[in-house]
């Protein structure tokens, strides 16, 4: 395979290893190098419980936050992080773990650009190429919790949440945190959700080597979202080595368009408790095997699944189906090259009714694996399943003929090495877009970009999101085209939040941003 074509993969890695230069660490304009940034911790911005004290609190590029405990936006308050920000977190371990919540009422706007994103990571990073994909949980990540649907009934024991307990229908704790706090419960009493709740919004933001375990099966997932509503805005997400799911949703609305999964624990993409928002645009890369015994799940944690779609684990809510959100253009590599270990590209469980379509999976023991009491009545469609051992688990009934299953994809390449000190090896890079586009299927939802290729990218046109030309941080790499993104001003420009939370940006706004100016 050419080089020419596999820039793609180098453009992930760089992303991934985001190997900021000494002079000139972002394309922002403004942003000091690393260095010259002072250091802030958060804690000093929270009163002793972790809430942040102010009704509006603003993070800069021109500092270095240090998140030295959990912090917890409130009820009616707003987090503001400016393009280029980086928050690096403190390492302790359990309940004690660093992390950051977004709670009922509260909202982050997080809105970075295309080169200059916005970095969550440890500590221990220097952000500077040289920390390995092997380094997971020595943080926590970002915890999102609101008021839309989920499907948790009064008294019920989730398997998700060990200690925890739904203490109303549609009112519970989320997996990976203390259940006692009740800052860490998500939905409403009674089942009184608000589907259209406003969480704020995601776009370019990195989380990194996250996924602290706090307990037995009980990790924190690099980005969590608990009921989370329809006007919550994720784009452009990165969750990289974390040591749980890289997304998981719990119930909830909201939408997600654009996101990459690299080197994650557990599964790539995981939904659970009637989860019904959108989803398209999605890449996941498991590391190679070799990287430290990395050979799927039965070593030593180097990936799960590449979707698990879960619609209740519980059975006391009283719908047949319960999670059936709409998904389309994802492209996740499992690790699995001799295809001997019970990783599965697409885990359909219990309940979940999803429809999955112009997809491509490759290197799973299992394509499609469907489980549970009663039997997922998920829908795959125009799917593309690469390198598989066993196409579909059971056998019958056939899955639908739209769906193609085959050793090898044209112009697509599901291998590449990697060093543990995340060097490319002889330019073997991974390349996600394939040849050609295949048959697809229509999906009428305007929400949706009209594709006319099954994956996460375009064949004919370059990667929506590459850092490589921003960062320099892996060199030789082919990109002689311009990179592609949501809208034409997403990498020059940052649009002001809704500061106020009054629903409108004006000139009050504004105000409240200059407020903080040399702060």
């Amino acid at each position: 395979m050419k080089n020419s074509n596999k820039w793609l993969a180098g453009a992930f890695l760089a992303l991934s290893t985001m190997a900021i230069q000494a002079q000139t660490p972002y394309n922002c304009g403004c942003c000091p190098t690393l260095t010259d940034r002072p250091e802030v911790l958060l804690s000093s911005l929270a009163d002793a419980s972790g809430n942040l004290t102010g009704d509006h609190t603003l993070l800069t590029c021109d500092k270095m936050y240090i998140l030295d405990k959990k912090i917890y936006v409130g009820d009616g308050d707003t987090l503001t992080i400016l393009p280029g920000t980086v928050i690096k977190a403190t390492t302790q371990t359990g309940l004690a773990s660093s992390a950051l919540f977004v709670t009922r009422g509260g909202k982050i706007f997080a809105e970075g650009s295309e080169c200059c994103p916005i970095i969550f990571t440890t500590i221990n990073d220097q952000l500077i190429g040289n920390y390995s994909f092997t380094n997971k949980e020595t943080w926590g990540g970002i915890i999102i919790l609101g008021k839309a649907h989920n499907t948790c009934a009064a008294g019920e024991v989730s398997p998700e949440v060990p200690g925890g307990i739904a203490t109303s229908s549609g009112l519970a704790a989320i997996e990976g945190v203390d259940p006692s706090d009740l800052r860490h419960y998500y939905g409403v009493a009674n089942s009184a959700f608000v589907n259209d709740d406003n969480s704020g919004s995601l776009c370019y933001v990195s989380i990194r080597h996250g996924g602290t375990v706090i307990g037995t099966a009980n990790e924190i997932n690099g980005l969590t979202l608990g009921s989370v509503g329809s006007k919550t805005k994720l784009r452009f997400i990165e969750v990289i080595s974390n040591g749980d799911d890289g997304i998981e949703f719990f119930g909830g609305t909201v939408d997600l368009k654009y996101a990459r999964i690299m080197s994650c624990q557990d599964d790539y993409l995981d939904w659970d408790q009637g989860y019904t928002g959108r989803i398209q645009h999605v890449i996941g890369v498991q590391l190679p095997a070799g990287i430290s015994g990395a050979t799927g799940e039965a070593a030593v944690g180097y990936g799960d699944n590449g979707i698990e779609a879960d619609g209740d684990d519980g059975t006391a809510y009283p719908r047949p189906w319960l999670s059936h959100p709409v998904v389309s253009n994802v492209t996740i590599i499992g690790n699995d090259a001799d295809n001997t270990t019970g990783d599965v590209a697409l885990e359909l469980k219990e309940r979940d009714a999803s429809q999955i379509y112009n997809s491509i999976f490759a290197n799973f023991h299992t394509g499609i694996k469907r489980s549970g009491t009663p039997l997922p009545t998920s829908v795959v469609k125009n799917c593309t399943f690469v390198s598989m051992t066993v196409n579909q688990s059971p056998a019958t009934p056939a899955e639908d003929a739209s769906n193609t299953f085959a050793a090898t994809l044209g112009g697509f390449d599901p291998t590449f090495q990697i060093g543990m000190n995340n060097a490319v090896a002889a330019n073997d890079y991974y390349d996600v877009k394939p040849s050609s586009g295949g048959t697809v299927f229509p999906i009428t939802d305007t929400w949706f970009d009209a594709v006319t290729y099954r994956g996460a990218v375009n064949p004919s046109s370059a990667m929506w999101w590459n850092m490589s030309e921003c960062t320099a941080a892996i060199k030789g790499i082919a990109n002689a085209s311009a990179p592609v993104t949501e809208t034409a001003n997403n990498a020059s420009k940052v649009n002001l939040p809704d500061l106020n939370g009054d629903g409108v940006v004006n000139g009050a706004d504004f105000n409240i941003l200059v407020a903080y100016i040399g702060q």
